[in-house]
């Protein structure tokens, strides 16, 4: 019975050891791209090189798509919230349902951008998104 804890304690020891790698940027025109756009903005850098005009047009169409993803995550903190009072697992193709809303939700907002800026200013904040502000997100 004394080497019990021992095999409990090495797992935990060997992973307290192991560096953890940064996080990748997602790849170009990725839903999880466009999320943390419209979730987190450009992150302290500038945004696009695009004109006055797009870019009220960039910001309500990312306001509106802000809105829907914090709709789903409070669906989604209900959820969890739900099974934990419950003493249950979350499912997991629920978690998968609630990552594909969000994915969806991403998606559509990027073509919103792209049916409601000037074509471009399509062509510069593509450029940009998939850019500095990709770039931007890598090693985080």
């Amino acid at each position: 019975m004394r080497s019990l804890p021992l095999l409990f304690l090495v797992p935990f020891t060997l992973l307290a050891q192991a560096p953890l790698a940064p996080l990748a940027a997602p790849p170009a025109d990725h839903p999880d791209l466009y999320y943390a756009f419209f979730t987190k903005g450009p992150q302290g850098q500038s945004g696009p090189a695009i004109s006055t005009q797009d870019s009220v047009k960039v910001n309500s169409v990312s306001a509106g798509v802000a809105n829907d993803l914090g709709v789903i995550d409070r669906h989604l903190q209900a959820y969890l919230a739900q099974a934990k009072l419950k003493g249950a697992q979350p499912n997991a193709t629920t978690l998968q349902a609630f990552d594909a809303a969000r994915g969806l939700a991403s998606l559509r907002g990027a073509q919103q951008l792209r049916q409601s800026v000037s074509p471009q200013g399509w062509r510069d904040f593509h450029t940009w998104i998939n850019g500095p502000f990709r770039a931007s997100l890598g090693g985080h």
